[in-house]
């Protein structure tokens, strides 16, 4: 979903506001929580 709004934004089929809210939808979609994990692993191999 990410990757394809964010080709379609390079490729100039979408303006950029159009692409925030591909984000936006992404996030929504379950996007929030995937950040979250990737954050919480890349926390836990990446300590002080």
């Amino acid at each position: 979903m990410i990757w394809d709004a964010q080709t379609k934004f390079i490729m100039g089929k979408i303006d950029e506001a159009a692409y925030q809210a591909e984000i936006e939808k992404w996030k929504k979609a379950g996007g929030t929580k995937i950040m979250e994990e990737y954050k919480a692993d890349y926390l836990k191999t990446h300590k002080k």
